[in-house]
């Protein structure tokens, strides 16, 4: 099953893969001693690469953002909702500001690389507007559907945005990175945009349930088929598109897991593709069922982070 589904894996990874590349503000003098230099280096890599993930988790948290707010207009679960989309607001605001402007707290240094300043600045402007709407739904407590269509039509535009600065920062930081790097930051990359894909199923089955024309179902199928055959390729590796297997048979273990817990919310989401629409009851524990894989996925990159580290 998992092979008709190969070339369509391949174009996703090659957006990603199409990105390769690093320069200009995270350098440091070069060493004499070539431990020095080694170490440096190394420090180097890890500052990229952790300014990657940050960028490309941007992603998750817009999606995220805009499915927590759909819940919460649709009745589901409205206080956690609220609460988990005050964290992600703040969180997403958090990581904006220190990829331009540095923080100590992320390791982050200030952005001086033009090419990845001008997408910053275009990711500027679309999440003002954003931002704007979900800072009048966190203080009122109140949204209505014209909120959330606004919202929904915005955040297309901002993980279109984060995605630019990713590119922008590999085609940047290339000589930094090196290969090694490359192929390390990638591999969390790809797991980070899994739990973005997560949200993004979550945003729009929860549209769907509120509106059959809500979304187009074409794309949301294809988002899932994506979704499914990544998770597969995560567990087994897939070599045609430069996937490995997983690193430790810990992580192995985690991915296993989380594709169980996942199993419910891929069951209602083909419930909903299929012309049925979730009831309140169904629609909740789709809900509760992505954040589980959502948090799994949190665990994995965890570990994989910190497998890479040593």
């Amino acid at each position: 099953m998992l092979r008709p589904f190969k070339h369509m894996l391949a174009r996703c990874l090659t957006g990603v893969l199409l990105g390769l590349g690093l320069a200009g503000s995270l350098q440091a003098p070069v060493q004499a001693q070539d431990s020095k230099s080694d170490r440096l280096n190394t420090l180097i890599k890890r500052a990229v690469s952790d300014r990657i993930v940050i960028a490309g988790r941007q992603r998750m948290l817009a999606e995220g953002m805009a499915a927590k707010l759909c819940f919460k207009v649709s009745g589901i679960q409205d206080a956690a909702a609220q609460r988990d989309l005050y964290t992600m607001w703040n969180i997403f605001g958090w990581y904006h500001a220190g990829l331009r402007h540095g923080n100590p707290q992320l390791q982050l240094n200030a952005e001086r690389n033009l090419i990845v300043l001008d997408a910053w600045r275009q990711m500027d402007q679309i999440w003002g507007g954003l931002n704007g709407v979900y800072e009048g739904v966190l203080s009122t407590g109140q949204a209505d559907p014209e909120t959330l269509a606004i919202a929904v039509d915005l955040t297309d535009i901002v993980t279109d945005g984060s995605t630019m600065i990713v590119a922008a920062l590999r085609s940047a930081y290339a000589d930094q990175l090196g290969p090694q790097g490359f192929g390390s930051a990638l591999l969390i990359d790809l797991y980070e945009r899994q739990r973005m894909l997560g949200q993004k199923i979550a945003k729009d089955i929860c549209l769907l349930s509120r509106d059959q024309n809500a979304r187009s179902v074409g794309d949301l199928n294809q988002t899932l088929k994506i979704f499914t055959v990544s998770m597969q390729a995560f567990q087994t590796g897939l070599a045609d598109v430069g996937v490995p297997p997983p690193p430790t048979p810990e992580i192995a273990a985690k991915l296993a897991e989380a594709s169980e817990d996942w199993q419910v919310a891929g069951t209602r989401a083909l419930a909903a593709i299929n012309g049925n629409p979730l009831t309140q009851e169904e629609l909740a524990e789709f809900a509760r069922s992505v954040d589980l894989f959502i948090s799994d996925m949190t665990g994995i990159i965890n570990a994989l982070v910190e497998f890479q580290s040593g």
